[in-house]
């Protein structure tokens, strides 16, 4: 009678021809890239227009990185010191920044598109013409930042810190703002539409008013009505 094949033997053989297929697709020089990305950044303070997506670097200390253009997608970087970072047009798609340090970073023209920025610090922040969109930045600091042009379409904003915040040119569409701490001029030339504000009620003066179908026109009986001379 044959014995049964231990289960640590059978996860190592899973592991192993995982291994195999993952070289055969060409997936390793791509981890091993990553690996290398991360030495750099680490090394140099710097990694401009790399591939960093899914990357582990929760709980570092990157102030004042140069990280323009880089893939950051899917990365953890909860409690991570990038302050006065230079983020422009970096992708942090579905990224997890929570109580993450992003005060005075430039985050112009990034997409940071369903992004964890829970209880995080932006505080004087660049966030113009940014996507914020499923975004949640609840309970995150965002005094003195700018956030002109952003799309924060349906993202999360409540008990944010809006004080001497610019939004003109914001797109808020569905978004939450309870209880939200912001001042009289915040909200200044924002896009509210079906907006929840701090107090919990909606706004939506801002909404486009649905258009009525065309009326057709019968060309000939108009023709008709009209006498001949």
């Amino acid at each position: 009678m044959q014995r049964p094949i231990p289960r640590t033997s059978l996860l190592l053989t899973l592991a192993l021809s995982l291994l195999a297929e993952i070289d055969t697709f060409g997936i390793q020089p791509a981890i091993a890239n990553l690996i290398d990305n991360i030495e750099v950044l680490q090394e140099t303070n710097a990694c401009v227009e790399c591939q960093l997506g899914k990357a582990n670097l929760s709980d570092s200390k990157f102030s004042g990185a140069d990280l323009y253009n880089a893939d950051l997608t899917e990365a953890n970087l909860k409690n991570t010191d990038l302050s006065n970072a230079n983020l422009i047009n970096s992708a942090l798609v579905n990224a997890n920044l929570r109580r993450s340090n992003l005060s005075g970073a430039n985050l112009r023209k990034a997409n940071l598109g369903r992004v964890n920025l829970l209880n995080a610090n932006l505080k004087g922040t660049n966030l113009t013409l940014t996507n914020l969109v499923n975004s949640n930045l609840s309970g995150s600091d965002l005094t003195s930042a700018d956030l002109s042009g952003a799309s924060l379409w349906r993202a999360n904003l409540s008990k944010t810190i809006l004080i001497d915040t610019a939004m003109t040119g914001a797109n808020l569409t569905n978004a939450t703002l309870k209880d939200a701490l912001l001042d009289e001029k915040t909200l200044n030339g924002a896009k509210l539409c079906n907006t929840t504000m701090p107090d919990g009620t909606i706004e939506n003066k801002d909404c486009l008013p649905e258009k009525k179908p065309e009326q057709k026109t019968d060309q000939n009986s108009d023709q008709n009505s009209n006498p001949k001379p």
